[in-house]
């Protein structure tokens, strides 16, 4: 089938189950000819992702969401998003693995990453290394150039889309906003679509969007990464966003004293507010970063994929959880203690003569 008739023949089924409800579906339930679905793991607007195997080979755990949408234009985001997410084939971009009906409900059958994301890494209380920072937007932009090179601009770059596989590599995920040049752009009435503190201020102020609005996106999450915080604050409209801009920020290096001025100047070209003054492409800060890499770790680095590089990212995954977990044993440990010692001041006050 050509990639035309498979988007006519995506859009027509999905357009035929608008407002049709998606009954309950149970662990164990069979999907397709060879899936097995297991517990959900997450559920939104677009759908519900749950674990799944196949009966082929029930070792290996993919991620299995299911989609009835609710409107055309629900219908026009799923299209976008398996769409998207089939014509990019790269080790840091989530991958499509199959896609079908399972009644009038469409399934779309992916990699599945179960090391968290950016989010659960910014919500922590640990700092996260320089090195690891750096690690993590090379291969963020290596994602981003693959994804770019094929025609696409993801729109929606933010924490909880960058997600982890169990060794620690990036995998950009959701495409359900994206846009091809095969797409109706996905907008509802004019309006924005987005998430707003991430949106670049070309689209904001013209509704205007090209790959460079992607790495505008990229220099507020690596802002947000290092100082963790916003670089234009926290804005709940876009008027705000826009006047938060216009204001400026302060440079990451003067947030976190440790970060080299290098990288520094990256993220402060990426946030530039004229597209044209920014970095033009992904691959341009890519080899920015692969020389900043090769300072912070020295020249066996090289940029590639070195050994062990993901077991860095993978460990302050675990260091992190495992924090949140040493928090809640500390505090369970002192109130067993309190416990403890009051009652055994109680038993020698009541029993033992002064």
């Amino acid at each position: 089938m050509s990639d035309l008739d498979f988007l006519t023949t995506l859009r027509s089924n999905l357009l035929a189950t608008q407002g049709m409800q998606l009954g309950s579906l149970e662990p164990g339930t069979q999907i397709g000819e060879d899936y097995v679905l297991g517990e959900k793991i997450n559920e939104g607007g677009s759908g519900s992702i749950y674990m799944c195997t196949k009966k082929s080979d029930q070792d290996k755990i993919y991620a299995l969401k299911v989609c009835m949408p609710q409107s055309a234009n629900a219908a026009r985001r799923f299209q976008a998003e398996v769409t998207a997410s089939y014509q990019v084939r790269h080790p840091n971009v989530l991958r499509s693995i199959d896609c079908f009906f399972h009644g009038k409900a469409l399934t779309y059958v992916m990699e599945y990453a179960p090391g968290g994301d950016l989010r659960d890494i910014l919500e922590s209380d640990k700092e996260v290394p320089i090195e690891t920072i750096v690690i993590l937007a090379r291969q963020l932009c290596s994602g981003l150039s693959a994804i770019h090179n094929s025609g696409i601009i993801h729109r929606d770059i933010k924490p909880e889309n960058i997600l982890f596989s169990s060794t620690g590599k990036v995998k950009i995920a959701d495409f359900g906003i994206s846009f091809t040049s095969e797409l109706t752009r996905v907008t509802h009435n004019g309006s924005l679509v987005g998430t707003i503190n991430y949106m670049a201020p070309e689209y904001v102020e013209r509704g205007i969007f090209d790959p460079r609005s992607d790495l505008f996106s990229l220099g507020v999450m690596l802002y947000e990464l290092l100082a963790r915080q916003l670089p234009f604050g926290s804005s709940k409209t876009l008027d705000d966003l826009l006047n938060n801009m216009v204001s400026g920020f302060i440079p990451v290096s003067e947030k976190r004293a440790e970060c080299p001025y290098q990288l520094s100047n990256v993220i402060s070209k990426l946030l530039a507010l004229v597209p044209e003054h920014r970095f033009q492409t992904a691959s341009e800060v890519e080899l920015e970063l692969i020389a900043i890499e090769r300072d912070l770790l020295g020249s066996q680095s090289g940029g590639s994929e070195t050994e062990g590089e993901e077991d860095v990212t993978v460990s302050v995954l675990k260091k992190n959880r495992y924090t949140k977990k040493n928090y809640f044993g500390l505090i369970v440990f002192l109130l067993v203690t309190v416990i403890v010692v009051s009652a055994t001041l109680v038993f020698v006050k009541k029993f033992i003569p002064a």
